[in-house]
């Protein structure tokens, strides 16, 4: 169960896009986000510092909800190499092709 500001926002047993959105776009959420941004500095493939910086879930949300506002669970990539990591493993998503697509770069 995922709790925001005291209420129940996802009940891991029965997570569904409303959840997921609801999760997205919360306040604790985007305040993580820019933790990372401020973290990390730059995009870590890359190291890109210029272009727009986007934090990324290494776990994705749809399938660990209780990761998505884990640090841990979270990197920043430059608006290219998020783009570019979705086209190519969108559907195999995790730590594992994370790690060979910065291989790869």
């Amino acid at each position: 169960m995922i709790t925001i500001n005291g209420n129940t926002i996802i009940n891991v047993n029965t997570v569904d896009k409303t959840d997921i959105k609801h999760l997205r776009n919360s306040k604790e959420l985007k305040e993580v986000k820019k933790q990372v941004k401020m973290r990390d500095g730059a995009c870590v493939l890359c190291s890109d510092k210029d272009s727009q910086l986007e934090v990324h879930h290494i776990l994705p949300i749809s399938e660990y909800p209780s990761l998505a506002s884990d640090c841990k669970n979270l990197i920043t990539l430059c608006q290219k190499c998020h783009r570019r990591y979705h086209d190519k493993y969108d559907g195999n998503i995790g730590a594992e092709s994370l790690i060979k697509y910065a291989g790869e770069l």
